[in-house]
């Protein structure tokens, strides 16, 4: 990590948590963490940093304060319709379970600090029908071309709500169906919160801790997570922790095959994120670079990997996955990001896996994307960023254990 980047997480970390900050001695772009702030949609924790933090030009923080006070109004106009919503859902008789968004916003000094871009809600397979009627005669529209047979997302003017019928949708990992077999969906544990001035039905607190993890595991799996997702688990154990029982936690972890994942991203949430240091097992040291390339490998990604590079790159990355080969020539890698199969295409492509026939009309609409979009942005990314950005996740991926851990059937969500 670079100066700029330890600051950001210095400054995050401050925000998120509510606690002052001590001024930072090294060479910081402040343009640069202003930029990964965005990225990671964070720009109202890390305001709350600057101000707290001594020696922050002033036009930063003025900059930082104007961002801030829109996405916050944002998303406290969201927040206000899911508590209506919530409402509506009440008095149809209709169970849910709101699980991630204003769960982990309350755990924040503000809720609003938080930005979702969505909101999560269960529903029983029996209330399911009810609960799509309910969301279109109050004014939600479905949006039909992003719809997958367990998630179906609405939205209005105010809020969008991706409605479950299960609670891991339809991405397909190595062991997922765990997530069934452990019952981490189940309404019979489901605890109740105070936020938004009213009771909100969610996950109980080991299953949603760890879904919380999982759902990370997914996305670091297939194009990048956010850095917004550790803060949450560090907040969250920290809140929950008395009920959360660490044997069960590591047993389904390893059952997962997730284990040297989860210890690396728990010891980054402890470092930077004040997580108490019990959720991990005493006497094991773990690799300073390996923890270093992770931490680089969210901070460069975006939110969900949502950077040029990585989004171009996710196709080589899935491919070699595939392949279970850990180690791939800068030649093949070429060969894969040109040349992707079916299965390791964005969902955007969503037609050559339906047909494929189309999948050569696939590899030339990427190429078309890729050319206008850097032709429209004015960002360049070359060929060998893309590159450079796959064969270190695939080695970041290796050394995690993940690529084993991966089946053929593995989709994009």
């Amino acid at each position: 990590m670079d100066d700029t980047q330890r600051c950001f997480l210095n400054l995050l970390s401050c925000g998120a948590r509510g606690v002052s900050a001590e001024s930072f001695d090294g060479e910081v772009d402040w343009d640069a963490l202003m930029g990964i702030a965005a990225e990671q949609s964070v720009i109202p924790s890390i305001y709350v940093g600057l101000v707290k933090c001594p020696g922050i030009p002033e036009r930063i923080i003025d900059s930082a304060r104007q961002l801030a006070i829109f996405r916050c109004s944002r998303q406290a106009s969201a927040y206000n319709e899911l508590k209506t919503l919530i409402e509506k859902f009440h008095s149809a008789g209709i169970p849910m379970l709101v699980f991630k968004g204003i769960v982990m916003a309350v755990l924040y000094p503000d809720p609003a600090q938080r930005i979702s871009s969505d909101a999560d809600v269960l529903i029983r397979h029996e209330d399911y029908s009810r609960a799509n009627e309910l969301l279109a005669a109050n004014g939600y529209v479905l949006d039909e071309k992003n719809e997958k047979a367990h998630v179906k997302p609405y939205s209005n003017d105010k809020l969008a709500i991706d409605l479950h019928s299960k609670l891991w949708g339809d991405v397909k990992l190595r062991r997922i169906e765990l997530v069934e077999k452990l019952r981490l969906g189940s309404f019979e544990n489901q605890i109740f919160i105070n936020a938004l001035g009213t009771q909100i039905p969610t996950l109980g607190c080991p299953e949603h801790f760890l879904y919380l993890f999982i759902h990370m595991a997914k996305h670091f799996i297939l194009k990048g997570a956010g850095i917004r997702n550790l803060v949450d688990i560090a907040l969250y154990f920290n809140k929950y922790k008395s009920e959360i029982d660490a044997d069960w936690l590591w047993a389904a972890i390893k059952d997962f095959e997730f284990t040297t994942l989860a210890k690396y991203l728990f010891s980054i949430c402890i470092k930077y994120f004040g997580m108490d240091s019990s959720i991990l097992p005493d006497g094991e040291e773990l690799d300073a670079d390996i923890e270093d390339a992770l931490i680089c490998d969210i901070l460069e990604g975006g939110i969900y990997g949502s950077t040029k590079a990585r989004e171009v790159s996710q196709s080589t990355v899935m491919s070699v996955y595939r392949k279970g080969e850990a180690k791939k020539s800068m030649f093949g890698l070429m060969w894969m990001t040109m040349f992707p199969g079916t299965q390791s295409l964005p969902v955007k492509y969503g037609y050559a896996k339906r047909h494929k026939i189309l999948l050569p009309v696939a590899w030339i609409h990427r190429l078309f994307n890729f050319v206008f979009n850097r032709a429209l942005s004015g960002r360049r990314v070359a060929v060998t960023a893309v590159l450079d950005q796959a064969d270190k996740r695939v080695s970041l991926l290796s050394a995690m254990g993940i690529i084993k851990s991966l089946q053929e059937g593995i989709e994009n969500d």
